[in-house]
């Protein structure tokens, strides 16, 4: 019974049966040996037993798991979330006060420029050797207004050119049918062609007028007003007519400025109501420019290490390619 009973416990907890006969590092011990013949014999010593009962049921440490919980803490380190909340704060802090620093420098800045120093930047190019946000303005409304006043006058000069072919060639006689309808379709093409360039040429000038006048205008004051439409849609007017003579310019120039006055009222409320008014949009570029101006200087001084900068158009083509 004994036997039996002690053949259990080394199959429940000892990794090796003891059926087996296997010599461990167990069973050298001098009282596991004892408890042995002590148990073949009749005589168990009771503090022989406890001792082997005790090194039978003794958990055995893995060191590969110890190992691998060491490498975790090192690699994986545990934030407790004090800590956590405490470089929140500490980095909220530190972005408060860059963003006062900068305020600071931006308000200075436009307590010291004037209009001129805001038109030379109108007119000149960026670090980025780019074009000014106002000059991108004039060339893409230019580009826009050319194009839309080429293919709807093209289409409209197209259809009056056919009307026009018909009624010179009544009386004309073709030999085929295939013949008159090239000969019509030529002519609508030639003169939708010669239309179209002609008014995209007046209307995309016309709109380089108004634009570069009105946006002048508005850097220079560092605001929007019915004042730009008044001067941009006068002056567009007034050059329209310039082939007519100095009286049909100055009453060109009247209905121009009536017509910018009463569209400027509305469309200048509009942009103020978008924030995509001149003054905003100059206070955003003067922040951009101190925080670039304040990295490089953290840069040239060690603070931060050294990253290539890049236009957000340069930035946009290299995520598609």
């Amino acid at each position: 019974m004994m036997e039996k009973w002690f053949t259990c416990i080394g199959k429940q907890e000892h990794p090796v049966c003891y059926n087996q006969r296997r010599t461990t590092a167990v069973d050298q011990q001098p009282h596991y040996q004892n408890t042995i013949e002590s148990m073949y014999s009749g005589t168990v010593q009771p503090e022989l037993l406890e001792n082997t009962t005790n090194a039978l049921v003794r958990p055995r440490t893995n060191r590969n798991s110890s190992c691998l919980q060491q490498i975790k803490q090192l690699l994986i380190p545990v934030v407790y979330a004090q800590s956590r909340e405490m470089d929140t704060k500490q980095h909220a802090e530190t972005k408060q006060h860059e963003d006062d620093r900068i305020r600071s420098r931006v308000e200075e800045h436009l307590a010291q420029e004037t209009g001129w120093d805001r038109l030379k930047q109108m007119y000149s190019k960026t670090n980025w050797n780019e074009q000014s946000d106002e000059m991108k303005m004039v060339v893409e409304s230019t580009t826009w207004a050319a194009l839309i006043g080429y293919i709807g006058t093209s289409l409209i000069g197209a259809s009056n050119a056919r009307e026009t072919f018909k009624k010179r060639h009544v009386h004309t006689p073709f030999t085929t049918r295939y013949q008159a309808m090239r000969k019509i379709n030529d002519f609508a093409a030639f003169v939708s062609i010669r239309v179209g360039t002609r008014w995209a040429i007046r209307i995309g000038f016309l709109t380089a007028v108004f634009t570069v006048l009105s946006q002048t205008i508005g850097v220079y004051r560092n605001k929007n007003s019915a004042v730009d439409f008044v001067v941009g849609f006068g002056a567009a007017a007034s050059l329209y007519k310039f082939y007519m003579g100095p009286r049909a310019m100055i009453a060109g120039g009247i209905l121009g400025a009536a017509l910018g006055f009463v569209a400027g009222i509305p469309l200048t409320m509009g942009i103020k109501y978008m924030g995509d008014d001149q003054a905003t949009k100059h206070y955003a570029r003067l922040e951009k420019m101190f925080r670039e101006k304040e990295y490089f200087e953290r840069v040239s001084a060690g603070q931060v290490p050294v990253t290539v900068l890049k236009p957000a158009s340069v930035q946009i083509d290299e995520k598609k390619s």
